[in-house]
This record gives structure tokens, C-alpha cells and sequence, in this order.
């Protein structure tokens, strides 16, 4: 457990199908509830943030100020390894912004 502050859990979010917005919505919320549950304290910008979609959008460029100030005060970084997490802007953006901070990071395989 971090010995101060919370877990960030980054995940895939934005997709050209909403259907797949949804379910790794779905999946976020399926793995950020297992460490909570196991003490943990966990921020998931997908979990916490999913229902102001509309209003501000899905991309990595609508939310990247926004998760950087969060992700500054994590004690860690999670990178739950999802499918199509290689190729999201947003998690490339926050694992560079969690090494920049000198943040340890681990990945998280969802089984």
C-alpha cells in the first residue's frame, strides 16, 4: 500500500465506439473496486469521471490537465492493462507525467 496519498489507475477510455467507451468503463470500475475493497485508496479519472462525458468530451486532450493535477498527487501510478492501452494518448501522457514527478508506476493485468 503507498505509504502516503492514493493509487492513480489509469486505464483506456476514449474509443470512435461508444459501446467500447462503455465497456471499459464497465471494466474500470470492476478493477478499481478489487483495491478498494483490499484497503487501498484509488483514483480512476474513468471510474470518477465517466458521467461528465458529454460535457466535456472522451479525448486525451479534454482531460489532460485535469488527470496531470490529480496524477501529482497520487503516491503511485497503475497502469491497468486493458485492451488498447498500448495505444492510448492518455495513458502515454500520464506514465510520461507519473516518471516526470519521479512517481514509482506499475501495470496491472486484469484477470
Amino acid at each position: 500500500m503507498p505509504s502516503n496519498g492514493y493509487i492513480y489507475l489509469a486505464s483506456p477510455y476514449s474509443h470512435e465506439y461508444k459501446e467500447i467507451e462503455q465497456e471499459r468503463f464497465e471494466l474500470a470500475c470492476k478493477y478499481t473496486e478489487l483495491p478498494i475493497s483490499q484497503g487501498f485508496m484509488v483514483f480512476s479519472p474513468i471510474v470518477h469521471c465517466h458521467p461528465l462525458r458529454t460535457s466535456i468530451g472522451t479525448t486525451a486532450l479534454a482531460w489532460i490537465q485535469y488527470n496531470k493535477t490529480m496524477l501529482r498527487f497520487a503516491s503511485e501510478l497503475w497502469v491497468l492493462r486493458l485492451p488498447g492501452w498500448e495505444d492510448s494518448k492518455g495513458i502515454k501522457a500520464e506514465i510520461e507525467f507519473s516518471r516526470m514527478l519521479g512517481q514509482t508506476y506499475q501495470y496491472v493485468d486484469p484477470v
